[in-house]
């Protein structure tokens, strides 16, 4: 009996063995994206399609990597790449799609002459592709700047004012009324206290007592006065 169920153990433990190893390599081969060569030392991969974004690491010239087929980007395109367990963007100036159209240009007409020179053109000339970076990020920068031109009505403002404001107060039985010079804070726009509607705050300071009480009082009375006011504005269905 013992030997009955040490056969059927290993029995068992042979037939599965062969799934359990497979399976690790299926999944390998199934990974998608297209193989690509780093044209430029040094290439930044960030964790968005932006260069304003964190950088992830970088790559060495002719490093090849696995992008995805396709790009992504307003103004300036990305490849989506994977470089071990990063996952990241890089610009699609700075890689060259292995089985691109540069390559097959190169395979149908040029020869090694000229694969050479552009390799030498590019190690003479190191700046062109940081200039060529830069020439994007400046592109990216201005339509970003495009995008966030709002409507006046739809801009933060913050400033500060100086203006009279009429103050009433019953002293003594009776209501007393005065002109009071004021120095605020101003507050208008969208997102000012919270995200949502257009809001106007008015922060006020009047340093003094009004004149009803010196009026009333034996000795020149001394304190400040705070105000304050908002409006918020909805729009109408």
């Amino acid at each position: 009996m013992l030997r009955f169920f040490l056969f059927a153990f290993f029995s068992l433990l042979t037939a599965t063995s062969p799934l359990a190893f497979a399976a690790p390599a299926a999944a390998a081969n199934t990974s998608s994206g297209v193989s690509a060569v780093i044209r430029t030392d040094g290439a930044m991969v960030y964790a968005k399609p932006d260069f304003d974004a964190e950088v992830l690491t970088t790559l060495n010239q002719g490093q090849k990597v696995r992008v995805s087929q396709g790009t992504t980007g307003a103004v300036v395109k990305f490849h989506k790449v994977r470089v071990g367990p990063v996952l990241g963007y890089v610009a699609e100036i700075d890689v060259q799609v292995e089985g691109g159209i540069k390559k097959r240009d190169h395979k149908r007409g040029a020869g090694k002459g000229n694969k050479k020179s552009a390799k030498s053109d590019s190690k003479t000339n190191p700046k062109s592709k940081g200039n060529a970076r830069d020439r994007a990020r400046a592109e990216m920068a201005e339509a970003n700047k495009k995008r966030e031109k709002l409507p006046f009505a739809f801009t933060r403002y913050v400033g500060l004012f100086v203006g009279v404001a009429g103050y009433e107060e019953e002293v003594g039985g009776s209501k007393e009324k005065d002109s009071l010079l004021i120095y605020g804070l101003k507050l208008t726009g969208p997102g000012i206290l919270f995200e949502g509607p257009i809001l106007d705050l008015n922060l006020m300071l009047h340093y003094g007592a009004p004149k009803a009480y010196t009026d009333i009082s034996s000795v020149k009375p001394s304190g400040y006065l705070i105000m304050a006011d908002s409006l918020l504005l909805l729009p109408m269905l």
